[in-house]
């Protein structure tokens, strides 16, 4: 619902699929007393093969754990919201 309208309509799993914007990464690192270069993850085709990724530069990227997670439902609802707004202005 958006201004007392229905804004969109579906299943979760469609909602998701349609509206998604990818994953959100949080990687957390162990402290260190050098500079820790930081490198965007960028290309990466699937879940699998970012999972690769990370497990191949966890130990020169100091890597202590990471989570990879899909848009949350309140995600694409905040989205498609601020999106009407917009169109309203």
């Amino acid at each position: 619902m958006f201004n007392g309208q229905l804004a969109c309509l579906g299943t979760i799993q469609h909602l998701k699929s349609k509206f998604s914007q990818g994953y959100t990464i949080e990687i957390k690192v162990r402290s260190t007393s050098n500079d820790t270069n930081m490198t965007t993850i960028q290309n990466v085709r699937t879940p699998a093969d970012l999972f690769e990724l990370l497990e191949q530069h966890k130990q020169n990227l100091n890597i202590e754990k990471y989570t990879i997670s899909q848009t949350t439902l309140e995600q694409i609802f905040l989205s498609i919201g601020k999106k009407l707004d917009a169109d309203l202005q």
